[in-house]
Protein backbone atom coordinates (compact mmCIF):
# COMPACT_ATOMS: atom_id res chain seq x y z
CA UNK A 1 0.00 0.00 0.00
CA UNK A 2 3.16 2.37 0.98
CA UNK A 3 4.58 1.99 -2.35
CA UNK A 4 1.66 2.01 -4.59
CA UNK A 5 0.72 5.74 -2.33
CA UNK A 6 4.20 6.22 -3.38
CA UNK A 7 4.37 5.79 -6.67
CA UNK A 8 0.88 8.34 -7.26
CA UNK A 9 2.77 10.79 -5.33
CA UNK A 10 5.60 10.47 -7.59
CA UNK A 11 3.48 10.42 -10.43
CA UNK A 12 1.87 13.51 -9.33
CA UNK A 13 5.29 15.19 -8.92
CA UNK A 14 6.08 14.88 -12.02
CA UNK A 15 2.94 15.82 -13.93
CA UNK A 16 2.81 19.16 -11.55
CA UNK A 17 6.43 19.87 -12.61
CA UNK A 18 5.86 19.61 -16.45
CA UNK A 19 2.44 21.66 -16.27
CA UNK A 20 4.25 24.43 -13.86
CA UNK A 21 7.95 24.45 -15.46
CA UNK A 22 6.07 24.45 -19.23
CA UNK A 23 8.45 21.55 -20.30
CA UNK A 24 7.67 20.59 -23.30
CA UNK A 25 6.03 23.36 -24.69
CA UNK A 26 6.17 25.33 -27.65
CA UNK A 27 5.19 28.46 -28.47
CA UNK A 28 4.61 30.21 -31.89
CA UNK A 29 4.13 33.67 -32.73
CA UNK A 30 2.58 34.97 -35.72
CA UNK A 31 1.75 38.84 -36.92
CA UNK A 32 -0.23 40.13 -39.81
CA UNK A 33 -3.29 42.51 -40.22
CA UNK A 34 -7.11 42.36 -40.43
CA UNK A 35 -9.17 44.65 -42.10
CA UNK A 36 -12.54 45.50 -40.07
CA UNK A 37 -14.76 48.23 -40.48
CA UNK A 38 -12.60 50.21 -42.99
CA UNK A 39 -9.78 49.76 -40.52
CA UNK A 40 -6.54 47.67 -40.59
CA UNK A 41 -5.98 46.27 -37.53
CA UNK A 42 -2.06 45.32 -36.31
CA UNK A 43 -2.74 41.59 -34.64
CA UNK A 44 -0.33 38.81 -33.17
CA UNK A 45 -1.28 35.68 -32.57
CA UNK A 46 0.93 33.43 -29.37
CA UNK A 47 0.08 29.91 -29.56
CA UNK A 48 1.39 27.51 -27.32
CA UNK A 49 1.03 23.56 -27.54
CA UNK A 50 1.46 21.40 -24.14
CA UNK A 51 3.03 18.23 -23.87
CA UNK A 52 0.06 16.66 -23.22
CA UNK A 53 -1.63 18.03 -26.46
CA UNK A 54 -3.51 21.25 -25.03
CA UNK A 55 -3.52 24.06 -27.16
CA UNK A 56 -3.87 27.37 -25.57
CA UNK A 57 -3.54 30.95 -27.85
CA UNK A 58 -3.77 35.06 -26.82
CA UNK A 59 -4.35 37.28 -29.23
CA UNK A 60 -3.18 40.96 -29.13
CA UNK A 61 -3.93 44.15 -31.27
CA UNK A 62 -1.70 46.37 -30.00
CA UNK A 63 -3.45 49.71 -32.23
CA UNK A 64 -6.18 48.64 -30.01
CA UNK A 65 -4.08 48.57 -26.69
CA UNK A 66 -5.76 45.15 -26.42
CA UNK A 67 -2.80 42.35 -25.09
CA UNK A 68 -3.06 38.55 -24.87
CA UNK A 69 -6.99 38.07 -24.81
CA UNK A 70 -7.68 34.49 -24.23
CA UNK A 71 -8.85 32.85 -27.43
CA UNK A 72 -11.17 29.73 -27.19
CA UNK A 73 -10.89 26.76 -28.69
CA UNK A 74 -7.83 27.07 -30.06
CA UNK A 75 -6.35 23.98 -32.22
CA UNK A 76 -3.09 23.95 -34.16
CA UNK A 77 -2.21 20.75 -35.77
CA UNK A 78 0.90 20.56 -38.39
CA UNK A 79 -1.24 22.53 -41.15
CA UNK A 80 -3.81 24.20 -39.47
CA UNK A 81 -4.56 27.32 -36.72
CA UNK A 82 -8.38 27.97 -35.73
CA UNK A 83 -9.47 29.34 -33.00
CA UNK A 84 -12.61 31.33 -31.83
CA UNK A 85 -12.89 34.53 -29.61
CA UNK A 86 -16.91 33.88 -28.15
CA UNK A 87 -17.24 36.74 -26.00
CA UNK A 88 -17.38 39.37 -29.11
CA UNK A 89 -20.47 39.81 -30.49
CA UNK A 90 -20.80 38.61 -33.04
CA UNK A 91 -18.50 35.86 -32.17
CA UNK A 92 -15.33 35.58 -34.18
CA UNK A 93 -14.09 32.83 -35.98
CA UNK A 94 -10.15 32.27 -37.41
CA UNK A 95 -9.59 29.13 -39.97
CA UNK A 96 -6.20 29.21 -41.28
CA UNK A 97 -3.82 27.06 -43.17
CA UNK A 98 -0.16 27.00 -42.24
CA UNK A 99 2.12 27.24 -45.15
CA UNK A 100 5.94 26.67 -42.99
CA UNK A 101 6.32 30.67 -41.79
CA UNK A 102 2.95 31.59 -43.20
CA UNK A 103 -0.79 31.61 -42.46
CA UNK A 104 -3.21 32.07 -45.10
CA UNK A 105 -6.47 32.36 -43.00
CA UNK A 106 -10.02 33.57 -42.87
CA UNK A 107 -11.34 36.21 -40.28
CA UNK A 108 -15.56 35.29 -39.73
CA UNK A 109 -17.20 37.92 -38.04
CA UNK A 110 -20.62 37.71 -38.11
CA UNK A 111 -21.08 37.41 -42.05
CA UNK A 112 -18.45 39.27 -43.22
CA UNK A 113 -15.37 37.03 -44.38
CA UNK A 114 -12.55 38.89 -44.01
CA UNK A 115 -8.99 36.86 -46.14
CA UNK A 116 -5.86 37.70 -43.26
CA UNK A 117 -2.53 36.64 -43.82
CA UNK A 118 -0.16 35.97 -41.02
CA UNK A 119 3.76 35.41 -40.85
CA UNK A 120 5.94 33.67 -38.14
CA UNK A 121 7.24 35.97 -35.89
CA UNK A 122 10.12 35.87 -32.60
CA UNK A 123 9.14 36.50 -28.73
CA UNK A 124 11.52 40.10 -29.30
CA UNK A 125 9.47 41.25 -31.88
CA UNK A 126 6.27 40.68 -29.70
CA UNK A 127 8.10 42.25 -26.33
CA UNK A 128 8.68 44.96 -28.78
CA UNK A 129 4.95 45.32 -29.41
CA UNK A 130 4.14 44.78 -26.03
CA UNK A 131 6.74 47.92 -24.95
CA UNK A 132 5.42 50.24 -27.65
CA UNK A 133 1.82 49.76 -26.68
CA UNK A 134 2.65 51.09 -23.16
CA UNK A 135 4.68 53.62 -23.89
CA UNK A 136 1.73 54.98 -26.73
CA UNK A 137 -0.93 54.56 -23.80
CA UNK A 138 0.59 56.24 -21.11
CA UNK A 139 1.40 58.92 -23.52
CA UNK A 140 -2.10 59.04 -24.65
CA UNK A 141 -3.64 58.98 -21.11
CA UNK A 142 -1.04 60.73 -18.90
CA UNK A 143 -3.00 63.60 -17.02
CA UNK A 144 -0.09 65.72 -16.60
CA UNK A 145 2.35 65.21 -19.80
CA UNK A 146 4.97 67.95 -18.26
CA UNK A 147 5.74 65.56 -15.57
CA UNK A 148 6.24 62.36 -17.95
CA UNK A 149 10.04 61.33 -19.03
CA UNK A 150 9.23 60.03 -22.22
CA UNK A 151 12.90 59.56 -22.99
CA UNK A 152 12.93 57.16 -20.37
CA UNK A 153 9.94 55.32 -21.41
CA UNK A 154 11.86 55.35 -24.83
CA UNK A 155 14.28 53.10 -23.56
CA UNK A 156 11.43 50.46 -22.78
CA UNK A 157 11.31 49.72 -26.53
Amino acid sequence: MKKVFLVIILFGAVIFSIEFFKIGRTTAYWKGSVRIADQTLEIIVTVENTLFGRTAGKISSPGQYVMNYPISNCTQTRDSLKFEMNENSPPTFFRGRINGTSISAHWIQGEKITPVSLAKTDRKTVSQAEANVMVNYARQFSINKKKVNWDSLEALK
